[in-house]
Parts: structure tokens; sequence; C-alpha cells
């Protein structure tokens, strides 16, 4: 009996196999990174939170942030064994957050886990995505870019909310797409459920509205429209909104309680007596009524609260309690690497090309998630707290599908000779080498990525989570141990307690009062006021990309005092 000739493996089915491979690639670089990283700024908070979500059940030690973001990093060290307690306080049973920092990165590493099936989540939904929208080919180097950019892989390695966010985020926007194009109670109502999940995940969804809607007129301009009479679209749009608020109270454990129980009395006074604008005018006017998932309320009031208050954001050499409109156009572009966005910018151009020979669903397609992603960033651009570009980290992924139809069509459409296909192959190889190379020298420190537009001055452009979140306590301790220093003196900006690590004597670094000997200081206390007499010096070394280590022989400081 002759075999059976064997069937190709199908398109799409090589696409996705092709791209969990590199998505399984850059989980493992990111893991390799978590022992060499201390813990930064808001790990702490965010696993603290999210112990008290699943131990106690309760969610009141910090809700500036919804839970479910919180929950990846909180359920390994649950399983661990960590217990909620609140800061420098040890839990009745179990093991205390604060064990999270010292110069074992096992237990930090646990919570770290927890975001690389968000990342994978998130891949997963580039994917669906390019391909609902280019094809497999597009969607497999969507994946790669979206894979291999440095602030993607920065935010998956640290225990905090930003790509969980990222997934469902972009999720619930793929969803809406879903239901455009085939307007059904189910499409519906499981969008409504993704924008719930997202609701329930991060404040910044409140921007899936202006997002959604900026996709719906790239669609319209294209000719695509939901088929269904608009009573039916209006009672679609009404029953998603429930689900959403169900799928919100839900994540909350369906507490129904007041906001005036909730908050702690000073709270409750700034929220009573200090409100001026419009939100908390009607927040405060709710203050003694039972809310569902009021703690959901409390985290608006207090993201309200910090906007109008103000918090020290820095752009360009220059501190703001005001923020700075351009801060995430700016931060968007030093922190993207150049080959990334000169795919993106070609693929936009040649949607727009399409469009105008008259292929305008195809262009449709590319198109409507780069004006989700202007959207988000003119939103998002409204707020005066500027501390990272990871508060639109899914730009990154909306961009990747116009980059992968930009490099689809460097290795399959070019028509004409030979030696032009030839060209725009090798082009296409360019590119991707660019964007390979860019990502593994960045390698371990992603969190500090800057393009060669800024390069090494990163520090002149942006700070905080852009380069220096505490991160570097690690390395420093290893260059302190080369160098051999016995004294030091430090301003690190992180949440270490310095007695849990093995430092030398360390003494703290004074404002505007000059010292001899060894000096190590943090990036964003090098740019803040009270230390620019050492300015006048070099430094000796860099641990990492953010703490600077200086040697002043006795009496060369006396020299610069202010």
């Amino acid at each position: 009996m002759p075999a059976r000739p064997a069937r190709p493996i199908p398109d799409t089915a090589l696409s996705a196999l092709a791209a969990a491979a590199l998505v399984t690639l850059s989980m493992t670089r990111v893991a390799s990174t978590w022992h060499q990283l201390s813990e930064t700024a808001d790990e702490p908070a965010h696993v603290r939170s999210g112990l008290e979500w699943l131990g106690q059940g309760t969610y009141r030690s910090s809700a500036i942030d919804p839970p479910l973001s919180r929950l990846p990093v909180a359920v390994g060290p649950y399983l661990a064994g960590f217990r909620f307690s609140p800061r420098s306080v040890v839990p009745p049973s179990g093991r205390s957050v604060d064990e999270l920092d010292s110069d074992d990165p096992g237990p930090l590493s646990r919570a770290r886990a927890g975001v690389l099936p968000m990342f994978a989540l998130a891949a997963a939904v580039v994917w669906l995505w390019a391909r609902r929208a280019a094809g497999p080919l597009v969607a497999l180097l969507a994946v790669g870019i979206f894979a291999l950019d440095p602030a993607v892989l920065a935010h998956a390695g640290v225990a905090t909310t930003d790509v969980e966010f990222t997934a469902v985020f972009c999720g619930a926007l793929l969803a809406f797409v879903a239901w455009w194009e085939s307007p059904t109670w189910r499409s519906a109502l499981v969008a409504g459920a993704v924008f719930g999940l997202a609701l329930a995940s991060k404040y910044p969804a409140l921007a899936l509205p202006g997002c959604a809607a900026a996709m719906a007129s790239v669609f319209a301009w294209g000719g695509t429209r939901p088929e269904a009479p608009g009573r039916t679209l209006a009672l679609h749009g009404l029953g998603a909104l429930g689900v959403s608020m169900l799928v919100v109270w839900a994540a909350y454990r369906f507490s129904l309680q007041t906001l005036a129980a909730d908050l702690d009395p000073r709270t409750l006074a700034r929220l009573r007596d200090g409100c001026t604008s419009t939100p908390c005018v009607a927040l405060s006017a709710l203050a003694e009524h039972a809310l569902p998932a009021q703690a959901w309320f409390h985290g608006l009031w207090e993201i309200e609260w910090e906007e109008r208050a103000g918090f020290p954001s820095y752009l360009l050499g220059a501190w703001s309690t005001h923020g700075f409109r351009a801060y995430y156009l700016v931060a968007l572009l030093v922190k993207t690497p150049l080959p990334e966005l000169l795919l993106g910018a070609g693929g936009v151009v040649l949607a727009l090309r399409a469009w105008r020979t008259g292929n305008r669903q195809r262009a449709a397609n590319v198109l409507a998630p780069v004006a989700a992603a202007v959207a988000l960033v003119a939103v998002a651009s409204l707020g005066r707290v500027n501390i990272g570009v990871r508060h639109v980290l899914p730009v990154f992924a909306l961009v990747s599908i116009a980059g992968g139809s930009a490099l689809a069509a460097l290795v399959r459409d070019v028509k004409g000779p030979a030696s032009s296909r030839t060209a725009a192959r090798v082009l296409a190889a360019g590119l991707c080498a660019w964007l390979l190379f860019e990502s593994h020298a960045q390698h371990p420190e992603y969190l500090a990525y800057f393009n060669e537009t800024v390069g090494d001055d990163g520090d002149l452009v942006l700070l905080d989570s852009d380069l220096d979140w505490g991160q570097e306590l690690y390395g420093l301790q290893r260059l302190l141990r080369e160098r051999g220093v016995q004294q030091l003196y430090l301003a690190y900006f992180g949440p270490a307690v310095l007695s849990r690590h093995a430092l030398p004597a360390t003494m703290p670094l004074p404002r505007d009062v000059p010292v001899d000997g060894w000096i190590a200081i943090s990036a964003m206390y090098r740019h803040s006021p009270g230390f620019e007499w050492l300015a006048s010096y070099a430094p000796v070394a860099r641990a990492g990309r953010s703490i600077d280590l200086y040697f002043l022989p006795p009496h060369a400081a006396r020299g610069s005092a202010p």
C-alpha cells in the first residue's frame, strides 16, 4: 500500500509555532534578569496588595491600582507562604513581604515569574490581531517586533502591573474589532467582559472608549460598519456596559460599602473638604452611600487627587509637578529602537498608499490599532503624572502590527526586477538584525534602554522608571566589592532597606554639603536639588546605567561648597 504524502503544515500553524518559539526565547531572556536586578520602587506595594486580596479578601492597603493586575505577581509568593501585613509589620502567620527585600533573589523571582504568562498573553493578542488584520506572516513578524522591544522586556521582568494591563487593554480593543465586524450578542458580551477586565486592572483603561472611537472612525472611513440596526447596536452597548460593571464588581469580591467606611480619617477629610474638580465633588457626594466595588472609586479618587496635587516629573533636564504635554511623545521616540520606529512609520505609509489606491479595508485594518495608540497617548498626555513610558506600554503592541506589515511588504510585496526584490529583502534582514542587536546588547538592562538618538545620556532626557527605579542595588554591591570600598556615602533611590543588604559602612549623602571619599548616587538624586556640587567631578564607575560611583580624595570637595 503506497504511503500517503505528508500534508504541508498550514501557514497559520507555522506562524503560531514560530511566534511561540520567539516568545519563549524572550521569556527565557527575561527570567535570566531576575537575579541581577534588585527590587524596584513599585514592586512591594503590588505584591502586598495582591496578597491582601488573596489572603484576607480586602483591598485597602493601596487602592491606586485595581486588583486584577496585581494578582499575577502575588500568586507565587502566596503559594510560598507569604502573607499580607502592613510594611515593616510581621504577619501573625506566614512570611512577610519585607523578605522580598534581601540579597536572596529567590522570593522576588517568585513574584516576577507571575508576569511571564501575562507577557505571553499580550504576545498572543498581538498575533491574533495581526493575523486578523493582515495574515499569518504579518502576525509572526509583529510578535517578533513586540517580543524584542526593550521596554516590553523590561516590564515583563519586574513584579508590576503594566504588562498584564497591556494584555487586557489590547485584548479589549481586539474584542471591539471582533464585535464591529460581527455585531452579535455574543461578541458584544465578550467585548464587555474584556473591557471589564481592563477596568479592573488599571485606571488608564478609562481611555478605552476614546481608543475604540478612534478605531471606529478609521473603520468607517474604510467603508466597514456594523451590519445591524442602530437600536440593536445601542442594546449591545448597554449589555456590554452591564457585563463590564459586573466584572469590575466581581474583581472586588462583590463588596458593597460606603467610601466613608473604606477611607482613613485623613483621606476622608481631604475628600470632603479639599474637592474642587467635578470628579472629586461627585465622589464626595457619594461618600456616604453604599457603592459596589467601593475600593475602585477609592482608587479613582486617589488618582484624581494625585493629578491635582501634582507629582515630580522629569523631562529633558527639567522638573515639574504639573507634568509635560510632550512627555509621552518624547519618551516613545527615545525609548523605542530606531528600526522599530522606521518599520512602524513604514507600515503607516504603506497603509495610506493602499488607502489611496482603493484598498481601504486592508488599510483600515493596519491603521486602526495605530489610531488607538495615538488616542491612548493623547489621553495620557493630559495627565500631570509623567513617571514612565510604561503607562502607555500598550502602544508597543498596537504599533507592532504596522511594523509587521511593513516588514512583510519588504519580504514579499516588492514588484519589479529581481534586483529590487533582493534589495528589499536585504533591507528587511538588516532591520531585523538591527532590532535583534539592539535588544540583545541591552540585556539585562532593558529598563534603562535608550536608542541611538540619546545613547548613554538617557538621564538628560528621562528618569524614574525609564532609567532609575532602584533596580541596580545588586550591581552596586558587585561594584563596591570589586573596588574594595570599606566606607561609602550613598544616595540611593529605591524601596530597599539598606541594612538588609551586604554593603560597606554606609552614611547618607548630605545635600548641599560636599564630602570626601567614596560616593554612590542614583540618577534620580544626581539630578535633584542639593547635589549640583557633584557635577564638577567625573564618576569612576557606574553600576548598571543608573548609579554613579565617585571617589573624591581628602579635601577635594572643599572648594565646591555652594
